[in-house]
């Protein structure tokens, strides 16, 4: 990689994994304050956040967890953010392979489909964001289904 990233702090591992945890939170905050006004963006970081949780549990295990490629893993790059993470298919995997957690299929369809919708949004072609009134309601379906499934993830046994 050897961007260089303009002041950044290399931070600890634990800052990086609380760090990691309060993003997962903001975007889900985000993405509740704009389920009103802004359902598209809501749903983006609805999904982000997602994503960042199951990160952060693979971070818990060991740092490389979230690497796309583990073998090109560098701390000091990772410390400063230059680096390219995983997305939901390997967290899952990983989490399932290397920490033998397997998701429910139910949950693995939810946030799956929950990423379609994310990247239909984010390139222009969901077509069902045209008629802002019936999107809200199928916005909120669709997250409340994740939230269900997120909560329980996130529930500590």
């Amino acid at each position: 990689m050897g961007r260089k990233f303009i002041s950044q702090k290399k931070q600890t591992k634990d800052e990086l994994f609380d760090s990691l945890v309060k993003n997962a939170i903001d975007f889900l905050d985000s993405s509740l304050d704009d389920l009103e006004k802004r359902p598209k963006n809501s749903i983006v970081d609805f999904y982000t956040s997602i994503e960042l949780f199951l990160k952060a549990r693979l971070m818990a295990e060991h740092w490389t967890l979230i690497i796309s490629k583990p073998e090109t893993a560098n701390i000091d790059s990772f410390r400063v953010g230059d680096f390219h993470s995983v997305f939901l298919e390997d967290a899952i995997k990983r989490l399932k392979g290397v920490l033998n957690e397997c998701l429910e299929q139910s949950t693995i369809d939810n946030f799956k489909a929950l990423g379609e919708h994310r990247n239909q949004i984010v390139h222009f072609a969901h077509s069902d964001y045209a008629d802002f009134s019936a999107t809200k309601a199928g916005v909120v379906v669709e997250q409340w289904a994740s939230w269900h499934h997120l909560h329980a993830l996130c529930v500590f046994r």
